[in-house]
């Protein structure tokens, strides 16, 4: 370990590949988190649900949107300002593998979801375990 590391100073060299799957993760939050803050039973509908336009659903829907661009801004930030770049892809780590994680406890407990929540949970795992080996790899 270097002496640095623990020093405020210290900026952990951030590759390429790093900077463009913290992006990436960065992106995707974006694209799901805005259309369902902007209009989340046009979003649900979109898979084919239909939800009541009930305020305290909508409420619920568009904080838990909020948190996605939220997260999604900090990813963004954190693949172009070296500084931010290691917590950064740390939350992003616990965000993607949590939901990930989560949908497969959903799937055992409640049963198969559509197609496209199938496939975000592969991509949510797949990123959340490439974010998960950047932080493990930054903190060596």
């Amino acid at each position: 370990m270097h002496a640095d590391t623990l020093s405020p100073q210290y900026s952990p060299p951030r590759s390429t590949v790093a900077r463009g799957i913290t992006a990436l993760g960065g992106l995707i939050l974006l694209a799901v988190g805005l259309p369902i803050f902007l209009a989340p039973l046009a979003y649900q509908a979109g898979m084919g649900v239909t939800l009541p336009d009930d305020p305290t659903l909508l409420s619920d829907m568009r904080a838990m949107a909020g948190s996605l661009i939220g997260f999604g801004l900090l990813l963004l930030a954190g693949a172009g300002w070296r500084r931010l770049g290691p917590p950064a892809v740390l939350a992003g780590a616990v965000l993607f593998t949590s939901y990930g994680l989560s949908r497969l406890i959903s799937l055992v407990v409640d049963g198969l979801p559509s197609g496209a929540l199938i496939g975000g949970a592969a991509v949510e795992l797949l990123v959340g375990g490439t974010l998960s080996a950047i932080a493990l790899r930054d903190l060596r």
